[in-house]
Parts: structure tokens; sequence; C-alpha cells
């Protein structure tokens, strides 16, 4: 889903009365989370195996 349609989709159920803040407030919410998976993704992670061998028992 691009940037464009998630904010529509937002949008759609917005009551008439919001503020313009209230609306700003909540996109830039959406913004930083969908900037903070984008920022796992490239990462690739480790598998557990690799990770259990690091951690003591």
């Amino acid at each position: 889903m691009s940037m464009h349609d998630a904010v529509q989709t937002m949008l759609k159920p917005v009551p008439p009365d919001v503020s313009l803040h209230e609306v700003a407030r909540e996109i830039a919410s959406i913004a930083g989370i969908r900037d903070g998976f984008a920022q796992l993704e490239p990462r690739g992670g480790s598998p557990i195996e690799e990770i259990e061998t690091v951690i003591p028992k």
C-alpha cells in the first residue's frame, strides 16, 4: 500500500469536526511506524540458532 493510499484509507472514517492538527498528528504517527518497519526490513535479522549461541543460558 502506498503512502497516498494509506492516508486516503485513514481519512475516510474521520468525522467532519476533527481538527487539522489531529489529522496531522495521526499521519505523522503512521509515517513513523512505517519508517520504523522500513528500517527493520533491510537488516534481515539473524537466525535464532545464531542468537542462542551468543546468549548464555
